[in-house]
């Protein structure tokens, strides 16, 4: 049986796009991993648990650096419950945070931001900055910047 280079041609064509299609590696087929991470005056800092949690109409977002039983660093920043992409105010309430470090000194974001870049039904990410006081006495002021989060839900 004789092929004419007219089919051979289509042929293989065809097999060429199966194949490639095949092997594509598409941007949504890549499952996300949790992080979360930050600089506080000036030191890096990245979570080793990440944790969620909602409460009233608010959604938390907690990350762990250190070792939490003697010396760490905690970040807890606060969202809507009913969150969307988009930007979100320390300074109108519309979004909070807070930290604690290995002292047990808790300090409150005063100013600055959290950024909403993702949202889907299971995972939330974003960055966030922002410029904190101890609540008492408000003397002192740390500053987190680069904070990004990539959460579960």
């Amino acid at each position: 049986m004789l092929i004419s280079t007219h089919s051979f041609r289509a042929a293989a064509t065809v097999l060429a796009l199966v194949f490639m299609a095949a092997c594509s590696s598409r941007k949504d087929d890549v499952t996300p991993t949790p992080n979360m991470s930050w600089t506080v005056d000036g030191t890096n800092e990245k979570a080793n648990i990440i944790t969620h949690s909602t409460g009233g109409n608010t959604l938390f977002l907690n990350g762990y650096a250190g070792d939490t039983a003697t010396s760490y660093h905690y970040v807890s920043i606060w969202l809507p419950k009913t969150v969307a992409v988009g930007t979100y105010s320390l300074a109108t309430n519309a979004a909070g945070a807070y930290s604690t470090i290995a002292n047990r000194t808790t300090y409150i974001g005063r100013t600055g931001s959290i950024t909403v870049t993702s949202l889907t039904a299971t995972n939330i990410e974003g960055t966030f900055a922002f410029a904190e006081t101890p609540i008492s006495p408000q003397s002192v002021i740390k500053t987190i910047t680069n904070g990004t989060f990539n959460v579960d839900l």
